[in-house]
């Protein structure tokens, strides 16, 4: 067992859509199931067009030349009063879109590496440009996943997507700026 909790020899690979994509891997996307209609028909319709044309990053796991995850994150700006009770109007953040892992996948620490590697990149970009932190709209049963990984629930965000209340949660930039400091130490 690899340290992903894959039972297999070969170990998931995490990478960058564009890196990565062969047409074997966008072939698996159309077999792509973690469970949830909206992003099954995203993984399988949507993701590789939106990455190539700008308006995502996506990061995908690859496992025995199959696609089993993706994350997808953007530049994103929330109305202060989302977030903060003052301050500046907008609250930059990097916005996790989408995190999405296959079934077969699921419990094996797959989504917590992709979502990790999204905080990689809010700690690099925070270099070069200001952001505040990390945000996203957790699905009801994602809130806990979320919140194990130090991300915060903001209490008086919520919107409504169809039938699902989603919530909007946040990590502080500083936050993952110390973490990622800690393990590179």
């Amino acid at each position: 067992m690899n340290n992903n909790g894959v039972e297999d020899d070969d170990q998931v690979i995490i990478g960058k859509l564009e890196e990565l994509l062969n047409s074997e891997l966008k072939a698996s996307l159309k077999k792509f199931d973690c469970g949830d209609v909206l992003l099954n028909q995203f993984a399988k319709k949507q993701l590789v067009n939106k990455d190539e044309n700008g308006w995502v990053r996506a990061f995908i796991a690859v496992h025995n030349n199959q696609v089993v995850g993706y994350i997808t994150v953007r530049a994103h700006s929330l109305l202060r009063d989302r977030i903060l009770a003052s301050g500046p109007r907008e609250f930059p953040s990097l916005m996790v879109d989408q995190l999405a892992v296959d079934k077969r996948y699921q419990s094996k620490g797959i989504g917590q590496t992709l979502l990790a590697r999204a905080f990689q990149c809010a700690v690099i970009i925070s270099k070069e440009a200001g952001i505040k932190g990390v945000t996203l709209w957790a699905h009801p049963r994602a809130t806990n996943f979320y919140e194990n990984l130090g991300m915060i629930k903001v209490t008086s965000a919520t919107e409504q997507f169809g039938e699902v209340e989603l919530q909007l949660m946040y990590i502080n930039i500083e936050m993952l700026v110390q973490a990622y400091w800690d393990k590179s130490a």
